[in-house]
């Protein structure tokens, strides 16, 4: 596997969170912003104006978590919200500042024209204009917000929670509401399949929008380390954990695995990004970066044993021109694997072997066929089964 590249060196002192967007990175520091427009080849420095807060002494904007929607970038701050409409060159306060004081805010998450931020003592706010004006909704404290599936999820220290209704009401996931108290949930994630969760010394993973969960943990040594955050993109999960390292899955949290060579072996992983093809994350008061399509696949799983034959559907779909096709085997088969058109006619044999039992990953790669609705199918001596997959080029 490629190494990592450290993007900003130990000199600046950085602050733990970034943002990064195509091929721009904002990240900030003690006494201002950087920035690159060429995903971290070059940087600039924009200083940040000291404030004056009515009762308080002079005190310096220092970004705690950033959010952007099609116009607009959002940064939960020492002082309220700021915004900026240059890609983050300047930024201007939006609030909120009841009283005329402004609040110290912990994160933010902008959804379309809709933007939320969590007071660090407690407390939530929304805005419908983005961010011209603010409703005080109530005295939650939520770490870490995601749109999945026509809900808005929330992560606390009181559990997981979600809104059916744009932000307006808020309700407690049931399997994070458990007698005497709750189950809390940090950072959030989502593959195409799945969405998922983190508390303290477990992952969680649930198939329907949260109504019920499941813990995944294969391969992470939680029996002396705390997960401190998790990331999502391109259906990869990662995960830091408070020994240090850094954890990928390839297969939606059935199994993760230490992708940490070439990292510093002080300071954990604060914050995840993507610029391009690379993971962005910062760690040590430096910012690093991999490229991910220099990963090494890991197909077969053999710690995993299901109970039963299982084809699941490709991912992405429709797709162009590669696609992930999942298949488990409860014992030792011959196994054929094979796309077919839509009249039957096999183009392509992906597998004919011999397996033993376990979960296995494999890639299609479709750039010498036209786009259209075309078939997979998986045929062992006790099972047989057909998935439609769509190419679009």
């Amino acid at each position: 596997m490629a190494g990592w590249e450290k993007l900003l060196n130990t000199g600046m002192n950085i602050s733990s969170r970034f943002l990064s967007f195509e091929n721009v990175i904002i990240v900030t520091s003690d006494s201002g912003i950087y920035r690159s427009t060429d995903s971290g080849i070059s940087w600039m420095f924009y200083i940040i104006d000291k404030i004056k807060i009515p009762d308080h002494e002079d005190i310096l904007i220092t970004p705690g978590m950033f959010s952007k929607n099609d116009n607009f970038l959002f940064a939960s701050t020492n002082a309220g919200v700021y915004v900026s409409q240059d890609t983050g060159r300047t930024w201007k306060a939006l609030g909120p500042s009841p009283e005329g004081k402004a609040l110290s805010m912990m994160s933010i998450f902008a959804k379309g024209s809709y933007v939320f931020t969590t007071m660090a003592g407690g407390g939530v706010f929304r805005s419908t204009d983005n961010g011209l004006t603010w409703v005080y909704l109530g005295p939650h404290r939520f770490y870490n917000y995601m749109d999945y599936r026509d809900k808005f999820f929330a992560a606390a220290m009181d559990g997981l929670w979600y809104s059916l209704d744009l932000g307006q009401t808020w309700n407690l996931c049931h399997d994070f509401d458990v007698y005497p108290m709750y189950i809390s949930a940090f950072s959030l994630a989502y593959t195409d399949k799945y969405m998922f969760t983190d508390c303290w010394d477990k992952i969680y993973r649930s198939s329907d929008a949260g109504a019920t969960f499941q813990i995944k943990n294969t391969g992470l040594p939680f029996n002396n380390h705390n997960i401190l955050g998790m990331y999502s993109v391109n259906n990869l999960l990662f995960a830091g954990l408070t020994n240090n390292r850094i954890y990928l899955s390839e297969d939606h949290g059935e199994y993760w695995r230490d992708i940490s060579i070439g990292l510093d072996t002080l300071g954990i992983v604060n914050w995840y990004g993507m610029s391009g093809e690379k993971l962005l994350i910062s760690k040590n008061g430096c910012l690093w970066s991999l490229d991910l399509s220099l990963l090494n696949p890991v197909t077969v799983r053999e710690s995993i044993n299901p109970a039963t034959y299982e084809l699941s559907q490709n991912y992405p779909n429709p797709f162009n021109p590669k696609t992930t096709i999942e298949y488990r085997l409860p014992k030792q088969s011959h196994v054929k694997m094979m796309i077919v058109d839509m009249l039957g006619r096999e183009l392509r044999t992906l597998v004919d072997e011999d397996k033993t039992n376990g979960a296995y990953k494999l890639e299609f790669d479709a750039k010498d066929l036209p786009s259209g609705v075309y078939f997979y199918h998986l045929q062992t001596n006790e099972f047989s089964q057909t998935k439609k997959l769509v190419l679009m080029k």
